[in-house]
């Protein structure tokens, strides 16, 4: 798993931390359905919560398992944020 902090605090020391984007979770496809995703997200989400984190972002397909899998456990779309990209090449 793969993750940034957003400062949403004070420009200055200490940085405070309220939002977490995870960039990357993986369950091997073999594997998929026996409820290892669902553990690992409820851990990460409880420990996050534990040390103040108020939100958690992430980017996942428009359609598929992984989107229905973060909606079964209570995730949304974002009225405010849109996925850009731009060919470089």
């Amino acid at each position: 798993m793969i993750s940034f902090a957003s400062n949403q605090g004070s420009k200055n020391p200490p940085l405070i931390v309220v939002s977490l984007y995870v960039a990357e979770l993986c369950i091997d496809n073999r594997e998929q359905g026996n409820g290892y995703g669902t553990s690992l997200l409820t851990y990460l989400e409880k420990k996050l919560t534990s040390i103040g984190i108020e939100s958690l972002y992430l980017i996942t397909a428009n359609d598929g398992k992984a989107k229905s899998f973060y909606q079964k456990n209570d995730y949304f779309i974002h009225d405010n944020r849109l996925v850009m990209k731009k060919l470089l090449t």
